[in-house]
């Protein structure tokens, strides 16, 4: 059994005496001030798997809680798992979620440690821009696009920060926050509530080229969930079933349909969502 003590072993009883969590689950949760300093110093770090998605969350509850202190304020989330492959995987049968910060999102073109994280993956990702609170009440995904105020072209700086040591499942992923550790705001393209934009949205390609222009991937943004606004919607319904709600400036991070790449010194990246009305949007990082 792994023993809790300090702050998260008080949180465990607390969460375990409310039933968020079966006193079985509880030995999965590590101190969280021990959490925090593995990942602030790029350490992987190990929770247990087995446990329930919802047990999963409120532990992440207590380490993004804990992060905020080091990266600011809450900038918005990020939803993983999008792919059957990906779900498969991880022996679960839904997305899952984390939390984004806002020392955590870099400007278009920045320059970034090849070694940025514990396992550095770059990811092709996908980010839309909260327009009002509107987006709570929505019950389809075109819906929800109509409380959209832009999309932004996203290059995920994600981190593998789990230990290799033990199998690592859906909710251990969910509980150490899905990997978030940085990513690149590239251009942008206010959404527009059509129909032929919402389309154009789930058919657009997301080319990721190298510095030369040489197309490293490309795959279309239906690739996520059928079309990339079912990731927001999906958003929505979980948050709803722990009592939280998207607001006004949120951004959420849809996930990737391409696969992953890794970062190495010296390298500069351009990811570009090619299909949208007016125009391909791209962003752009390099690598010291």
């Amino acid at each position: 059994m792994r023993y809790i003590h300090g702050v998260a072993a008080i949180a465990a009883m607390l969460l375990v005496s409310c039933g968020h969590i079966a006193p079985q689950e509880a030995q999965n949760v590590k101190p969280v001030d021990d959490l925090v300093e593995a990942y602030l110093a790029k350490r992987p770090f190990e929770v247990s798997g087995g446990m329930r998605y919802e047990a999963a969350l409120e532990i992440q509850k207590e380490f993004t809680g804990a992060l905020q202190k080091k990266l600011g304020e809450r900038a918005g989330y990020k939803v993983g798992l999008v792919t059957p492959a990906g779900q498969q995987r991880y022996n679960i049968s839904h997305p899952v979620r984390g939390v984004l910060f806002k020392k955590m999102l870099l400007a278009d073109g920045s320059q970034v440690s090849a070694n940025y994280g514990t396992r550095p993956i770059v990811e092709p990702d996908l980010m839309v821009r909260v327009k009002d609170a509107g987006i709570n009440n929505a019950t389809t995904a075109r819906e929800a696009m109509a409380h959209l105020s832009e999309i932004i072209c996203f290059i995920e700086l994600a981190d593998g920060t789990l230990s290799t040591n033990a199998p690592v499942d859906g909710a251990a992923l969910t509980a150490s926050n899905v990997g978030a550790r940085n990513g690149i705001l590239g251009k942008t393209r206010p959404v527009e509530n059509t129909q032929a934009f919402y389309d154009a949205f789930g058919k657009m390609a997301l080319v990721l080229r190298d510095g030369t222009g040489k197309e490293i991937s490309r795959a279309t943004a239906d690739g996520v969930m059928g079309h990339p606004m079912n990731a927001v919607l999906w958003l929505v319904n979980d948050l709803k079933k722990t009592g939280e709600k998207l607001k006004a400036g949120d951004v959420i991070s849809l996930g990737s349909p391409s696969p992953p790449a890794t970062p190495r010194a010296g390298d500069k990246l351009i990811l570009g969502y090619e299909g949208l009305p007016g125009g391909t949007i791209e962003a752009k990082v390099s690598f010291k």
